[in-house]
C-alpha cells in the first residue's frame, strides 16, 4: 500500500486493526494466538510484536 504505515494506523484507528510493530499492524480478529515469544500468529504467518507494544496488544486480545 501506499503512505507511511503511521497514515494507516490513524485511518484505521477504532476500526479493529492495531500496530504491533514499527512495520506492521495487523486486524486483531484475524490474530488466532499470541505466542510466548511475542509473536501473534495469523493464518499464513507469525509477526513479532514489538516489546514495547506487546502489553497493549494483550489487552486488546483480552489476555
Amino acid at each position: 500500500m501506499d503512505g507511511r504505515l503511521a497514515h494507516w494506523e490513524e485511518r484505521l484507528a477504532g476500526l479493529g486493526y492495531a500496530r504491533i510493530h514499527r512495520n506492521a499492524i495487523v486486524r486483531l480478529d484475524a490474530v488466532k494466538e499470541l505466542t510466548d515469544q511475542g509473536e501473534v500468529v495469523l493464518t499464513n504467518t507469525h509477526l513479532q510484536v514489538s516489546i514495547r507494544r506487546l502489553e497493549e496488544i494483550r489487552t486488546l486480545l483480552g489476555l
